[in-house]
């Protein structure tokens, strides 16, 4: 019986196990509240919430390596724009893009704000 479920999917993406619970606990509380669940609002919540995880844990990642960096300074302004630039463009690529899915809206915001 198992091996015939299919895995829950909204927007096509693939919710995990916490992602699940996030959405009923939604739910719940909107009929709870006497309101009407909404899957979009619903969705939304869930994928801010987990850009703003995506967000922090770039944003202390950036922290340990400029820490890490400042033991090459001094140096020009060229070679420290091109590391900045490289350490921002992959924590976006290895954190925030896996991390801030579902909503390219809400990716969006989120790279702009670690920019």
């Amino acid at each position: 019986m198992l091996g015939n479920v299919k895995p829950k999917e909204i927007n096509g993406n693939i919710l995990g196990g916490a992602e699940w619970i996030q959405l009923v606990e939604l739910y719940v509380d909107a009929i709870n509240n006497g309101a009407v669940p909404s899957i979009h609002s619903a969705w939304t919540s869930i994928c801010r919430q987990a850009a703003t995880q995506a967000l922090d844990l770039a944003k202390a990642t950036f922290e340990q390596e400029l820490t890490q960096f400042t033991a090459h300074l001094p140096m020009n302004q060229e070679d420290l724009e091109a590391f900045l630039r490289e350490q921002l463009e992959a924590l976006d690529a290895e954190v925030l893009q896996p991390r801030a899915k579902g909503d390219p809206e809400v990716l969006t915001e989120t790279q702009t704000l670690f920019r």
